[in-house]
């Protein structure tokens, strides 16, 4: 019954999330009404991001899909659980990398060598948030399944402590993918590696 509750907090949050970053747009570049050319530019640009967004659910999908059908379904729900403590980590680093991105942009097309230093920058940071967010999990895998999934879910643990090691691996793949090469528009490249990472994971 309190189904409508988590709909509504998820509503919320978006609605709240998008008025403020709709407002801000605004104070920059003022109302325009849409053009073909301008919606056609906006889809090309936002091309790459949604491949990479659609690989990325449809290849945790398809993963998930192909483990329940060689798998007992208990299986299928430790190794489910395990990932989605994974993700709110994972997550965690995203607010840095979403504040960094348009900041490299600019810097890749008028200051290159400041650019570098802030990827630097950047790599130390999300380097170590990775590390940390990786040990957290790792060491407290058999807390965390107990409080997040319950005990039932102790065989999520050595699961949890494989999906681990993923974490500083999406940092560095985070810095290398969103601040070097998008920023410098090596959209096709990105595209490649990500549909190969995509077809090699499943």
């Amino acid at each position: 019954d309190d189904g409508w509750k988590v709909m509504a907090a998820q509503c919320v949050g978006c609605v709240v999330a998008h008025g403020v970053t709709v407002v801000l747009a605004y104070r920059e570049v003022g109302f325009r009404w849409p053009t073909p050319s301008s919606v056609w530019d906006a889809l090309r640009l936002g091309g790459s991001m949604f491949l990479f967004r659609g690989v990325q659910v449809l290849s945790g999908s398809v993963n998930r899909l192909v483990l329940g059908s060689v798998a007992p379904v208990a299986v299928l729900g430790e190794y489910a659980g395990a990932e989605k403590i994974t993700r709110v980590f994972q997550q965690g680093m995203w607010p840095v990398n979403q504040a960094l991105y348009p900041k490299l942009t600019q810097q890749m097309q008028n200051d290159p060598n400041r650019a570098i230093k802030t990827v630097r920058l950047s790599l130390l940071l999300l380097g170590g948030l990775g590390l940390v967010f990786g040990l957290t999990i790792f060491l407290g895998a058999p807390l965390l399944v107990h409080l997040i999934l319950g005990p039932p879910f102790e065989n999520s643990v050595p699961v949890l402590r494989v999906f681990s090691l993923w974490i500083p691996l999406v940092a560095l793949c985070t810095v290398m993918i969103f601040q070097l090469l998008l920023p410098n528009r090596l959209d096709n490249q990105f595209n490649f590696v990500n549909l190969t990472a995509a077809l090699l994971g499943i």
